[in-house]
């Protein structure tokens, strides 16, 4: 079980979150106007439910998998620095990044 949630984790950083969730509404936005005029022009419900349901699986493939747009801004997080029982309060700690 554990090999396939890895496998179908895609990990992204903060920004590429939010660049994906754009892309996602904006993609679903513009399926979902023209999944409706392939429906009214065709006279076809079934049509329309198709038409979106291409355009879903292709914003999926678009949106899902990590691409490298995705991963380009990693976060860089912080060293956590514990005072030993030497060290006083008073010193000033000076953080490390950690890649």
């Amino acid at each position: 079980m554990d090999d396939l949630i890895s496998f179908l984790e895609f990990p992204i950083d903060f920004k590429g979150q939010q660049r994906a969730h754009d892309f996602a509404s904006l993609l679903l936005n513009i399926a979902t106007v023209f999944s409706v005029l392939v429906g009214f022009f065709s006279s076809s419900i079934e049509y329309l439910v198709y038409t979106f349901g291409i355009c879903l699986i292709g914003t999926y493939l678009i949106t899902l998998p990590n691409w490298s747009f995705y991963t380009k801004d990693p976060v860089q997080w912080l060293q956590v620095n514990f005072f030993s029982p030497e060290q006083s309060e008073d010193e000033e700690v000076t953080p490390e990044v950690v890649n």
